[in-house]
């Protein structure tokens, strides 16, 4: 009996271990502004983010398209694909409010002065997705729920 206890606590420490050296690998191995060359232009920049959402990494597609808009983001069309493409991941993680004030950023710029010269490509996909997570976030009443809960902080 000792030993089946004995055995079993040993299984049970050895899981632990390994799942604590997984998490320590799996969150080390985030792109930071720090580990990614600063030398990749926006460019390079886009395609490691689009290698990663091809290999199904969402979180380290974000933090790519994060330094994008870190290192590149006084470029405004720069920084309006790598927004747009924050918020669709936003979208496919179902963070509809973040996608929809993100969305909303990217069509108020084009309608400010200047955004005749962004890629019109961006607006059209903007405005698709924008009506998407509206049409959600009035179905499920998203709004007042957060005007609520911050009401009640």
């Amino acid at each position: 009996m000792t030993k089946k206890i004995k055995t079993r606590f040993y299984v049970f420490n050895l899981l632990i271990l390994t799942a604590a050296i997984s998490l320590l690998f799996s969150c080390s191995s985030l792109p930071t502004d720090e580990t990614v060359p600063a030398n990749l232009t926006p460019i390079e920049l886009n395609q490691r983010a689009q290698a990663e959402l091809d290999n199904g990494s969402l979180r380290n597609a974000l933090e790519y398209y994060k330094i994008v808009i870190k290192r590149y983001g006084t470029d405004a069309s720069t920084r309006t694909a790598a927004e747009y493409e924050i918020a669709h991941i936003y979208i496919s993680q179902k963070k509809w409010l973040e996608a929809d004030d993100m969305l909303k950023a990217i069509i108020d710029r084009y309608e400010m002065a200047g955004g005749a010269g962004l890629a019109p490509k961006y607006l059209v996909l903007a405005r698709k997705d924008y009506k998407r997570t509206q049409e959600y976030i009035q179905k499920h009443n998203l709004r007042k729920t957060k005007a609520k809960s911050e009401e009640q902080v």
